[in-house]
């Protein structure tokens, strides 16, 4: 395979592992943290204020998953998406070194 398939594959496979991790649900304990809920790994890269669902605590801490994230006010964190898509990338770079 030539070398540019081989990065084609590989940028690919990165950036389908890095949007994978948007669907990993949050578990909210308080108030607070509702108002910062942050989607991501290994650095979160989305943040949604959830606190206008006026979900009630009571029961414990509920978990919420980035379905609609128009519904909710949410932002991208640049920064954090560049650096967890390079760390992907390094990760899935040397699973494909060692299996050559």
């Amino acid at each position: 395979m030539n070398k540019f398939k081989k990065l084609f594959h590989i940028f690919a496979l990165t950036l389908i592992v890095t949007t994978l991790t948007l669907f990993t649900p949050v578990t909210v304990h308080t108030v607070e943290q509702e108002r910062n809920i942050r989607f991501g790994f290994p650095l979160p890269f989305i943040s949604m204020n959830s606190s206008y669902d006026m979900v009630e605590m009571k029961n414990g801490p509920v978990a919420y998953h980035l379905k609609y994230p128009r519904q909710q006010p949410s932002y991208v964190i640049w920064e954090n998406f560049w650096v967890s898509f390079l760390t992907w990338f390094i990760a899935v770079s040397l699973m494909f070194l060692s299996f050559n």
